[in-house]
């Protein structure tokens, strides 16, 4: 699937392909000890032992090398999760954590100025990857073991995603009375009217844009003028709006990512995060890829592996961080039946950045 092919997006099925270890035959055995709040589990536990010829050897290839370096805008406890896991393995993970927008223009400045920094990245915005493809930023990972087995929807010759975080509408249980919601239409009840929390679409990035293009497109132009008439409360941060519907402080917030949802929920807070039964649902995707001028290619081979094996998988997408698996590995978060993939080139044309913003009500 080319680059194009795999941003256009379109209307996917479960699938019930089964994680099968780094090389697509046995993967690593690791065991979860039980979760913690903010993410993440106590540190897994790591055998090798069934490791097929494959995966013995880029393990050994790998711990050579000893370190990789892992550039990612992954929740806190996932992170912890990765570099715990490896570490077993005799391989230092060393993370740089920021978020999507700060890792895109460190990574941009230092690949345009010839550094070589980072051995894998982990992005939760893929529309910037297209073009470090074109300048030669990556690595094809074809080859890999792992990518063969890979559903073709989420996989391109330069990375995968790894992880999908659906984006529904959060509630506070103590103000609305639903265990489910049909359709996207629910968000134009009148009783919802000054009770709804949304991102500003002037001061946030791609995923925004991405959700609001996927209901235009399914509802038309009239569906988001009839959402701007609900004079929804304009926030800047994912985190800030479930933070603030948590504290009552309104009956909605959409989209929110069912990760800021639960993120709430474990703390105990009134917030649960519905996603439509009958209607499409996006999402933020997680894309992994190897750097073509990584350090440690050998380590970077490793670890883009493991997050693409069962395991790996279950590290990345638990009930803990409520992201999916594309490839529905058993034991993670099924991905949504009516999942669609986010319209990546369209939803960041400026013109149509511009018009979602006008139709919705938020031009400056």
């Amino acid at each position: 699937m080319t680059g194009n092919e795999l941003l256009s997006g379109s209307m996917m099925s479960r699938r019930n392909a089964l994680g099968l270890g780094l090389g697509g035959a046995v993967g690593l055995f690791l065991v979860a000890c039980g979760a913690r709040p903010g993410g993440g589990s106590a540190a897994p536990t790591v055998d090798v032992s069934s490791l097929n010829s494959t995966d013995q050897g880029l393990l050994a290839e790998a711990q050579k090398e000893g370190t990789v370096t892992l550039y990612t805008s992954s929740v806190p406890g996932t992170v912890d999760q990765i570099v715990a896991a490896l570490d077993q393995l005799k391989i230092t993970v060393v993370p740089q954590r920021l978020n999507s927008a700060q890792l895109s223009q460190r990574f941009s400045a230092e690949s345009a100025a010839g550094q070589s920094n980072a051995d894998v990245v982990m992005i939760s915005d893929p529309v910037v990857l297209p073009d470090w493809t074109a300048k030669g930023w990556l690595s094809p990972v074809d080859s890999q073991p792992a990518w063969s087995g890979w559903p073709a929807q989420f996989k391109d010759t330069y990375y995968s995603i790894v992880g999908i975080n659906p984006q529904g509408i959060a509630i506070n249980t103590n103000k609305v009375d639903a265990t489910n919601v049909e359709d996207w239409k629910f968000l134009l009840e009148p009783e919802f009217q000054g009770a709804i929390l949304s991102l500003d679409l002037n001061n946030v990035g791609g995923v925004a844009f991405q959700f609001w293009d996927m209901i235009r497109l399914n509802y038309g132009d009239d569906f988001l003028t009839q959402f701007a008439a609900q004079q929804a409360r304009l926030i800047d941060s994912g985190a800030a709006g479930a933070q603030q519907l948590a504290a009552g402080g309104a009956s909605l917030f959409v989209p929110c990512s069912l990760t800021n949802a639960i993120d709430q929920t474990n703390q105990g807070a009134p917030v649960k995060d519905l996603l439509p039964v009958n209607a499409p649902v996006t999402g933020a995707e997680f894309a992994a890829t190897i750097c073509s001028r990584a350090p440690h290619p050998a380590a970077a081979k490793f670890l883009f592996n493991f997050l693409m094996s069962e395991q790996g998988q279950k590290v990345l997408n638990s009930e803990t961080t409520a992201t999916s698996s594309p490839n529905n590995t058993p034991g993670c978060p099924a991905l949504p039946a009516s999942y669609v993939r986010p319209r990546y080139a369209e939803a960041a044309t400026p013109a149509v950045q511009q018009e979602l913003i006008r139709l919705l009500g938020m031009g400056m």
